[in-house]
């Protein structure tokens, strides 16, 4: 062994151990969303040996969306064998989340680490409840449109309302109604 690779062997144990102990101080954090943001910090420098320590820390966040936010932060750090899956548990813990601002800054940062298939049922399922909930509220289409379009670029829109056509009725005929305004207010 050469000098220079025990020194390579030192440096990559001495890592691990202070990520080890940033982990387990994060660990101590009770307040989740705060435990969640100090994990997406951290995500950008966890060696491979301490990832399934981070993935279960982002786990046990109780509340399901910062959960979901938190495994979102380390999905991209992640090896391809665990990133599919994390990126499922994220987008079926997002299934809690109602607020539809975070959900759909979310999905937006989740997106790229989902299969085709999943990212099609992903928006979809966000479009309908969002529908639902302009149904519910009476907010029409054009309010919606504002706030969706920092959120989605004209491909995922063109993919949301392509895939929300073939959704079930959530909210009957006023879904169609709704669509038909998101398509016109998109394309205008």
């Amino acid at each position: 062994m050469t000098l220079g690779s025990l020194s390579g062997e030192l440096a990559q144990a001495s890592r691990v151990s202070v990520m080890r102990e940033a982990l387990h101080v994060a660990q101590g954090i009770t307040h989740d969303a705060v435990r969640a943001q100090v994990l997406g910090e951290l995500s950008k420098n966890i060696p491979a040996e301490l990832h399934g320590d981070a993935v279960e820390m982002a786990r046990g966040l109780a509340d399901e969306g910062t959960c979901a936010l938190a495994l979102i932060s380390l999905l991209e750090h992640l090896p391809d064998d665990q990133r599919s899956r994390v990126a499922r548990e994220a987008l079926s813990a997002l299934q809690s989340v109602e607020d539809e601002s975070v959900l759909a800054a979310a999905l937006k940062d989740l997106g790229p680490h989902l299969s085709t298939r999943l990212r099609a049922e992903a928006i979809r399922d966000t479009l309908a409840a969002t529908l639902k909930g302009l149904d519910a509220q009476g907010q029409d289409a054009d309010e919606w449109m504002e706030e969706a379009r920092g959120y989605l670029d004209s491909g995922q829109m063109e993919e949301a309302l392509a895939s929300a056509v073939h959704a079930e009725p959530v909210v009957g005929n006023r879904r169609a109604e709704l669509l038909a305004e998101i398509a016109s207010a998109w394309k205008a």
